[in-house]
């Protein structure tokens, strides 16, 4: 039923309409719908994770996402392990709001997870330097130190 409704989704994603936001609505339900097949426990999670990132990829491409969409399309590229892509959402997204604390956050979670890690410690450091009781801030540079610790552990 999902893949169906993915297929549909998808075909409206590539048609015209008269109303703007269709296609790009439809562009959005057809990766959610991807996504949610990527992640269940079925025979074509590989093709749907693939066609999940083409749709963001494509929607990327086109321009003119809400901040809504770009958060949405983050995690879905980030779940899926994309993390190229999960850069390339985050340039749009600083440009739709470059003063929104949640675009910087999601870099340094981004940047911890698939590195550089010195990126997110800068980052961490302007944060702190202007909040140096900053309870997410001081989270993540408790796990940055973990994760160092665990290298140099394994490195030995």
């Amino acid at each position: 039923m999902n893949s169906m409704a993915a297929e549909l989704f998808e075909m409206a994603a590539n048609s015209s309409s008269i109303f703007p936001t269709v296609p790009r609505l439809a562009r959005f339900m057809a990766a959610q719908t991807e996504f949610d097949l990527a992640k269940s426990p079925t025979a074509k999670r590989e093709a749907a994770a693939e066609a999940c990132l083409k749709n963001i990829e494509k929607a990327c491409a086109k321009g003119g996402c809400s901040p809504r969409e770009l958060s949405a399309y983050f995690d879905f590229s980030c779940s899926l392990k994309n993390y190229d892509l999960a850069r390339a959402l985050l340039v749009q997204w600083e440009s739709v709001e470059p003063e929104n604390d949640s675009v910087l956050q999601r870099r340094i979670e981004l940047e911890i997870g698939a590195g550089p890690i010195n990126e997110a410690q800068s980052r961490l450091a302007k944060i702190l330097s202007r909040n140096p009781e900053d309870a997410w801030a001081l989270a993540q540079k408790a796990a940055i130190l973990q994760n160092i610790k665990k290298m140099a552990a394994t490195a030995r």
